[in-house]
Order: structure tokens, then C-alpha cells, then sequence
């Protein structure tokens, strides 16, 4: 039988400024950097890993109340 390699799911999000959390997967810097530039955006959280979405978005939250105190 052979093998499949498994394949790293990397995410990245960004604290919205009414405070909403945002999550996507990570292709490209691309990302990172239009969030950075946007007015919209609070804070940006790197790429992290996650094996979905839902995982994604408790480790954005628990970001976020690392971010708010």
C-alpha cells in the first residue's frame, strides 16, 4: 500500500475593527501583507496550524484575548 504524504494545513487570520475574527488558509505572503495595509484590519495573526476551520477559529480567539488582555 503505499503512502500519502500529509499535507500541513496552515491558516491566518485578522481581528476585524468591530472586533469580528477572521480566518483563512494560507497560500501566499500576499495575504498577510494586504491585510496589513487594510484600514479594516486590527490585528493580523500569522500562520499558524490547524486541521480546520473550527480549529482555526479557537486558536484565533484564544489570539484574541491574548491581544485584548
Amino acid at each position: 500500500m503505499e503512502k500519502y504524504k500529509t499535507v500541513e494545513n496552515l491558516w491566518w487570520g485578522y481581528i476585524h475593527i468591530n472586533g469580528s475574527i477572521q480566518v483563512k488558509r494560507y497560500f501566499d505572503k500576499r495575504d498577510i501583507e494586504e491585510a496589513n495595509e487594510s484600514s479594516f484590519v486590527n490585528n493580523v495573526i500569522n500562520p499558524f496550524s490547524a486541521n480546520n476551520r473550527e480549529e482555526a477559529i479557537k486558536y484565533m480567539e484564544g489570539q484574541k484575548l491574548l491581544i485584548n488582555g
